[in-house]
């Protein structure tokens, strides 16, 4: 599961007890487990120095 099928689920869950007027949401951690998420495109590479990581 990714961020936006995540995101998804949890939009139609929320919008689906709003429309049952209960009164407690549940959280995007509650509905997904954000760690299994795809990555995001960022790397690390050996060669970058201090200053590179402050960037």
């Amino acid at each position: 599961m990714n961020k936006r099928d995540a995101n998804r689920k949890f939009r139609r869950i929320v919008k689906q007890k709003i429309k049952k007027e209960e009164d407690k949401l549940p959280k995007l951690r509650e509905i997904s487990n954000v760690w299994a998420f795809e990555k995001d495109g960022k790397i690390y590479d050996e060669r970058m120095t201090e200053k590179d990581f402050r960037k």
